[in-house]
């Protein structure tokens, strides 16, 4: 049985916990993300506009719904491309479109998911991949996991890492 007074923190490691560590920290009034803030704080697109302000470039992007894509013929865009849907995290429902086909699955995918919002596109960067959790406490950041994230295929979804700890 926990005793509420004595937990102190709940700290997730990556990105995959970070729901379940945000609902524990409202359950138990502890400082850090609670999930009233998760959405906002895990969507693609208010991402981007807190990088651009602050300086850190992120590929080009568009906002687009599923209606228009359904419509659209699809000659504005250029491939390779990502799509993602913006309130996800950890590579799940987020597709690479190498090519037209692969854009036409997706959609057929996003259809399927019954999801009515924006959909963020973005341009393709070809590199290796990373994921990084870390924390800060008392102004001291700690990085305490870093992944290199390895694709098995297109459709972006996590498939596994090589974790790194140090204690630098």
């Amino acid at each position: 049985k926990l005793i509420k007074d004595s937990i102190h923190g709940v700290l997730e490691s990556g990105e995959f916990a970070i729901e379940t560590a945000a609902f524990l920290r409202k359950k138990f009034n502890l400082k850090g993300l609670k999930d009233n803030n998760l959405k906002k704080i895990i969507n693609k697109i208010y991402q981007k506009k807190l990088f651009h302000n602050i300086g850190i470039k992120t590929p080009q992007h568009k906002l687009t719904t599923l209606k228009k894509l359904l419509e659209d013929d699809y000659s504005d865009l250029s491939f390779p491309l990502v799509v993602k849907i913006p309130e996800s995290f950890g590579g799940k429902n987020v597709w690479i479109c190498k090519e037209q086909k692969d854009l036409e699955k997706t959609i057929k995918q996003i259809s399927k998911l019954d999801y009515k919002e924006e959909l963020l596109l973005e341009d393709f960067i070809k590199g290796q991949e990373f994921a990084i959790s870390g924390f800060i406490n008392n102004e001291n950041i700690y990085d305490f996991t870093s992944y290199t994230v390895k694709r098995r295929r297109a459709t972006a979804q996590l498939e596994y890492g090589i974790l790194n700890c140090s204690n630098d």
